[in-house]
């Protein structure tokens, strides 16, 4: 139970929809930061309907604008993430100001582009929100950093990692100042830079901040928080770049199983493939580790994908070529090594 649910049943009590919408609304907010994302989505839904039919604009506006995160980028729901974006997009248009509501609209949009694999919209998008925030918050607000780090990921992705770690090291200091160490949002904020820190091959510096990153998150959401997927996996990353395989494996199981748990599809594919690595290099299971490549491999979408009307993205593609290639490897290096290819070189046949 969230500290919200007894607000929402406090609310249901009053038969008054606008305070209902409302209490349902801060109760997915909780939930979507918990990582209960199937909760969330089920009452950002309730919330938007019952502020709809009580004609509470604004609660519909920011709810739509979550359901864009929420279906669009973590859900890889690129249709639905649409019709979410149109729907804020339609609300806010009758209603006067809520430029910083506008601005979470684009970032959140611009999120579900980088997950569908449209790199350069989703940049422009992270970058219009970054500038709006700017000009009506100041330059060093923590709703800044949230789209330095945005823009600075989906940089990475571009091929620019350099650019985007400047722009991560500001939203890193922005939270430190602003938060403190101990606060989530400073922790998530070194978790995305240990990411572009693995991308430039600088490991141990991506080690420091994951490991600094995930305690201070699970202290305040718990083990089993679906975005621990964002922290165990750039740590279990940058583990195996520095040669320790086993130790990369155990992170990456308990990244992929969280992953799979809560279907944080944008990271599946390629948990599925680090770990291949990893369960090959520490040689604990390699049959897994290929069946695991093999997963990864998988040049389709999955039937759910499919049945959402959702294609595999660019960075899936590359990622579905890597694995690919990878397990073909694989498998040439064991049938090299089996006993019986090493009797046969072995003959004078």
């Amino acid at each position: 139970m969230t500290a919200a649910e007894p607000l929402v049943s406090a609310a249901r009590a009053t038969g008054y929809p606008p305070i209902l919408a409302d209490a349902l609304y801060r109760q997915a907010e909780v939930q979507l930061a918990m990582g209960r994302l199937t909760e969330a989505d089920v009452n950002f839904d309730e919330a938007i309907w019952t502020a709809e039919a009580a004609r509470y604009d604004e609660v519909v506006a920011m709810a739509s604008i979550d359901q864009i995160y929420v279906a669009g980028a973590l859900a890889s729901d690129m249709p639905r993430g649409r019709r979410w974006f149109r729907q804020a997009e339609a609300f806010l248009a009758r209603m006067e100001g809520h430029e910083l509501l506008r601005s979470w609209m684009d970032n959140n949009f611009g999120a579900a582009l980088e997950s569908h694999g449209e790199l350069e919209a989703a940049a422009a998008r992270y970058l219009k929100a970054m500038e709006v925030k700017e000009r009506i918050l100041g330059k060093s607000h923590p709703d800044v950093a949230f789209s330095l780090t945005n823009l600075a990921s989906v940089l990475t992705e571009l091929g620019r990692p350099e650019e985007a770690l400047a722009l991560s090291d500001r939203g890193v200091q922005i939270m430190e100042q602003a938060l403190g160490p101990e606060h989530p949002d400073t922790a998530t904020q070194w978790a995305n830079r240990a990411e572009i820190l693995n991308q430039l091959g600088r490991h141990a510096e991506a080690r420091r901040d994951a490991e600094r990153a995930l305690p201070v998150w699970e202290k305040e959401l718990g083990p089993k928080n679906a975005n621990l997927v964002f922290f165990l996996g750039p740590l279990g990353e940058a583990r195996l770049a520095l040669g320790e395989p086993a130790a990369a494996a155990t992170l990456l199981e308990r990244a992929l199983a969280l992953a799979e748990q809560h279907a944080v599809r944008s990271e599946i594919r390629k948990l599925r493939f680090v770990l291949a690595r990893a369960l090959w290099q520490s040689g604990q299971d390699r049959p897994r580790a290929i069946r695991m490549g093999v997963l990864a491999a998988s040049p389709a979408p999955t039937r759910d994908d499919a049945a959402g009307g959702r294609a595999l993205s660019a960075k899936d593609t590359d990622l579905q070529r890597r694995a690919a290639d990878w397990v073909v490897a694989r498998q040439s290096e064991s049938a090299s090594l089996s006993p019986i290819a090493r009797r046969f070189r072995g003959s004078s046949l």
